[in-house]
């Protein structure tokens, strides 16, 4: 059986048939980004910069530039350490955001505070804290559209043995929803590029979260073929049973649809600009043409999703 594209806003829904081959599967793992997907990074991020900034404040320390510039400045002088590059065709892997941020704190102590280094590593972890404990106090007020009641209902969703779908998140970033308490319930797994060692759209960072999905055992036929996941065989093991969700067109659908991954173009937290000219299928232009060929839906508002995973799980159980 096969399915067409579905293509939602808010207020209505499109069928085209650009993905007319994909084959129907019930849904069994649902993945999300994150930054700009689940919740406004700009305004999460600007929270918690503001709060280290505080925080700096509050110990009585002489900063003449905030931290984040220094982050600019240092990331500016020594990329290599920052964004190294990685086997692969020397590719540049994510940058470390979380070794960037805490070797900015030491250069301020060092530069304008007469600390040690070690004393200044020390102090940076404690900052470093602090500002990650805002970035994830920030990020309920920010959220997408319904988030929390969007992941409940995608939550209640059943595989056809009867088990809750698994969800994970696959980011970029170095934040985690297990750390935060009003999304923690909702996510099994997560997949942080830091740690993967290479970032979006590379396909080891899906691989790695296929690694997690091939050791539960509610999945385990999906993988019992398969001895050992690698980024060159993935492709042979994922598919339209899993389902990505991003904000990202190139890092997250185009990359997601390279693996055999259905895939939801979520763009509500989207600058303007680049909205702009995806909107609507009459603009007919080369963009909506590329669009529907990797998105197997497109939303404009988050709480779309579950429509279109009911629908797609649905559809999927009655093929089966």
């Amino acid at each position: 059986k096969r399915q067409s594209t579905l293509l939602f806003s808010s207020d209505t829904m499109e069928n085209g048939d650009s993905n007319a081959d994909q084959i129907i599967s019930p849904v069994r793992v649902v993945t999300f980004d994150l930054d700009n997907t689940l919740w406004n990074t700009g305004k999460v991020i600007n929270f918690a910069n503001d709060a280290l900034a505080e925080f700096l404040e509050s110990k009585n320390l002489d900063i003449p530039l905030r931290a984040e510039k220094t982050m600019g400045k240092l990331f500016t002088a020594d990329k290599s350490r920052y964004a190294p590059l990685t086997k692969v065709e020397d590719i540049r892997g994510p940058v470390l955001l979380t070794q960037l941020r805490k070797d900015a704190v030491m250069h301020l102590l060092q530069e304008y505070n007469g600390y040690t280094n070690e004393d200044s590593e020390m102090f940076a972890e404690e900052a470093f804290k602090a500002w990650t404990t805002a970035r994830h106090d920030a990020i309920p007020p920010n959220f997408a559209c319904d988030v929390i009641e969007t992941m409940k209902a995608i939550r209640q969703l059943r595989m056809p043995s009867g088990e809750p779908i698994v969800i994970g998140a696959i980011t970029d970033g170095n934040s985690d929803p297990l750390q935060v308490p009003e999304l923690e319930e909702f996510f099994d797994f997560v997949v942080q590029a830091e740690k993967v060692g290479c970032a979006k759209p590379d396909i080891r960072v899906y691989t790695a979260a296929a690694k997690h999905l091939s050791s539960m055992d509610v999945l385990s036929d999906l993988f019992q073929e398969t001895d050992e996941i690698s980024h060159e065989n993935v492709e042979s093991v994922a598919g339209p049973w899993w389902i990505h969700i991003g904000d990202d067109f190139g890092k997250d659908i185009i990359a997601a649809k390279s693996i055999k991954l259905r895939t939801i173009f979520a763009r509500e937290l989207l600058p303007e600009e680049k909205l702009e000219p995806m909107k609507t299928k009459a603009d007919t232009n080369e963009e909506y043409s590329i669009r529907t060929q990797f998105a197997d839906a497109t939303v404009d508002s988050f709480s779309s999703i579950v429509s279109v995973l009911n629908d797609w799980n649905t559809e999927g159980n009655v093929s089966e």
